[in-house]
């Protein structure tokens, strides 16, 4: 460990504001540099908050986070014990903020978060005879000779513990379940008409509400894609498709396989109609107009090549027998609808993308829809490219077959809604932010849930009881029956949808505080790469949930969309927030990947037994599934696993010389 303060001063200082945490903050108020500090603030002695500025004109100032969950642990060491050496001292108090010496004890401070029963365990720790603890709200501006530290961290009680020599285990905290950090929907998050559409399809009793308006609002966007495109204004680049990726993530028998179908059961109005009578006789006109065309063609080659003679155009020929074939052709007897498909294979996905209609594919196994874009041949390549191009609506597609001409599919769009377990998703989650194989495809999937909002929560049904009572098949039932473009006298290939100037302010706004959080991120996490596509799902749920709000309950019909308006927008600010802290909690730091590796980690230290005590080589030569890998590929996946598992309070580092061993929570096995 460096005591070279200014080195290590310059470290810190280093970290975007952004991303700083408090025991960063209070190591610069420390060093008289406080002027950017925004999770700590400076009391005088009698608690009233200090400008950084005017340090100079304080005495007996003190530092203290804003955040009421963080305090600060003093740990005094006596001399006696240890010995004068300070830089001795120092390679003993591994992630204190800073260190200092006194007449006859060395001083460490350490940074914690936690509640008021964690604070009490560590107050409660009295076994330690060469060491003294004391829980601080806050920390007095030293005037010492402080050394600081260059990674200053905020640790849980359990690291605080396991940092100062504690032999004992404090209450350990269960393994977390996924979803613990991710938002549930309320009256705020989504329109009432939503809410009410999931509800009428839901389960009661089941935490699954997230599934439920995932699927509408995906399936009710892929219907939109066919008339719909949606922009700022009018002086965008580029105008959003609202087809939308959802991704219902969820351990067996969470429900995500039932919502999905009921979703689609409800939304059958919406599904293309083939016409087969129609489609045999026009097959049968392709069939007419191909012989006469042969037939011209053989009396040109038999006719004389005198000179003079001039030749009708075959493409000429061609149109005139359309033109008479569509007199006679009947009619489509429903010309509109999405295409809904199962089939991942490259010549039924051409063949539907041909038809120029929004597709809709459905994987209730989503690791099978993930599989069959990673095997090693060209098809399956080619199939996983037709997806990624594909997702925003706008891609250009080349169609190359033998024995037929090229064609070109402009602005495909394809949703797609998949159902998955966390197991599953974990080991791909894990490759992509090592950087194995990362095209994107996970950060195609911009609504991206776990089941965390019960459907009878007060928070869902408080606020929609005035409403009428409305079915989600209904609502799907007049969306088919919608033609927005006949009804704007519109003739072009899609409406084209901006935003109130108000709404434009609003969404001016959130993609600030988007790109403000994207900054925490580098740029090889996931979450930096799902941020980055939020500005554009933004414009895509804007026009969704204003078609919600444009929805008339009594009539069953909807009204024509002129702009977006404010009140969808704010829907769209709280949805965004919603999906933020569940992407946070399945890409984050500790997301879920890393949960179910703990999980599995756990699991084969719980079958070595209590008094095993073995270091991360050791483990890593184990060669246990999920735990094996190239290097020190292995060794990090399961150091990380086990800091998690350290937070919980399940195992513990033992310093073995120059070795760390770790061992189990032995209460924690039962």
């Amino acid at each position: 460990m460096s005591i070279n303060n200014r080195n290590n001063l310059e470290v810190i200082k280093a970290c975007p504001i952004e991303k700083r945490n408090e025991a960063q903050e209070t190591v610069l108020c420390q060093m008289n540099d406080a002027e950017d500090c925004q999770l700590v603030i400076l009391l005088d002695s009698n608690d009233n908050e200090v400008n950084p500025s005017s340090i100079d004109d304080f005495k007996g100032l003190k530092i203290k986070p804003k955040d009421s969950s963080c305090f600060y642990v003093k740990a005094v060491f006596p001399k006696a014990s240890i010995g004068e050496d300070l830089e001795v001292f120092s390679k003993q108090v591994k992630d204190a903020i800073y260190y200092y010496s006194v007449k006859s004890s060395f001083v460490a401070m350490y940074c914690c978060k936690g509640d008021h029963n964690e604070r009490t365990q560590l107050k409660s720790i009295k076994e330690l005879p060469h060491v003294e603890l004391r829980v601080l709200r806050n920390v007095c501006l030293s005037d010492r000779n402080i050394v600081i530290t260059n990674e200053p961290k905020v640790l849980t009680h359990f690291e605080i513990a396991n940092r100062i020599g504690f032999d004992g285990w404090l209450p350990h905290k269960p393994l977390s379940s996924i979803g613990d950090s991710a938002s549930v929907i309320d009256v705020h998050t989504v329109p009432p008409i939503l809410s009410k559409l999931a509800k009428s399809i839901g389960k009661h009793g089941n935490p699954n509400f997230d599934y439920v308006v995932g699927s509408i609002v995906g399936l009710t966007g892929a219907v939109l894609a066919q008339d719909f495109r949606v922009a700022v204004n009018n002086n965008s680049v580029t105008y959003e498709s609202p087809n939308i990726w959802v991704m219902n993530v969820g351990h067996p028998a969470s429900g995500k396989s039932p919502i999905m179908l009921a979703a689609l059961s409800n939304a059958s109005s919406c599904v293309y109609q083939r016409d087969e009578g129609r489609e045999r006789k026009a097959d049968m006109a392709k069939q007419a107009i191909n012989q006469r065309i042969k037939v011209f063609l053989n009396q040109t080659i038999k006719s004389n090549d005198e000179e003079g003679e001039s030749y009708a155009s075959i493409d000429q020929l061609e149109e005139e027998c359309k033109a008479k074939i569509d007199k006679v052709l009947p009619a489509p007897i429903h010309d509109r609808g999405i295409h809904i498909t199962t089939d991942t294979t490259l010549a039924a996905l051409y063949k539907l993308m041909l038809l120029g209609r929004p597709i809709a594919y459905v994987a209730d196994e989503g690791g099978a829809f993930f599989k069959s874009l990673e095997r090693p041949d060209a098809t399956s390549s080619a199939l996983r490219g037709v997806f990624l191009n594909s997702e925003s609506g706008n891609g250009r597609l080349s169609v190359s077959r033998a024995n037929q001409d090229d064609k070109l599919i402009d602005k495909a769009a394809v949703s797609v809604l998949a159902g998955i377990q966390p197991d599953v998703l974990g080991p791909y989650i894990s490759a992509a932010q090592l950087g194995h194989g990362n095209d994107g495809l996970l950060n195609r999937f911009l609504w991206m849930v776990l089941p965390v909002t019960a459907i009878d929560d007060p928070l869902v049904s408080g606020g929609f009881s005035k409403l009428k009572a409305i079915t989600c098949k209904k609502f799907f039932d007049a969306l088919a029956k919608w033609d927005p473009k006949r009804d704007a006298n519109f003739s072009g290939e899609h409406l084209l949808i901006h935003f109130s100037s108000k709404a434009q302010e609003d969404y001016e706004n959130l993609v600030t505080y988007i790109q403000k959080e994207r900054s925490k991120y580098s740029q090889k996490h996931l979450m930096h790469s799902q941020l980055g596509k939020y500005e554009a799902l933004s414009c895509k749920l804007a026009l969704i949930f204003q078609v919600f709000l444009n929805y008339d309950v009594d009539t069953e019909t909807f009204k024509q969309i002129e702009c977006i308006s404010t009140e969808a927008f704010s829907y769209v600010e709280e949805t965004i927030a919603y999906l933020m802290s569940h992407a946070m909690t399945i890409f984050g730091v500790e997301g879920m990947a890393q949960q179910e590796e703990a999980k599995q980690l756990f699991e084969k230290l719980k079958k070595k037994g209590a008094n095993k005590k073995m270091s991360v080589s050791e483990m890593a030569q184990c060669n246990w599934k999920g735990f094996s890998g190239r290097g020190d590929e292995a060794k990090e996946t399961i150091q990380d696993a086990l800091h998690y598992l350290e937070k919980l309070g399940l195992v513990k580092p033992i310093d073995k010389g120059s070795a760390t061993l770790w061992q189990i929570n032995p209460k924690a096995i039962w």
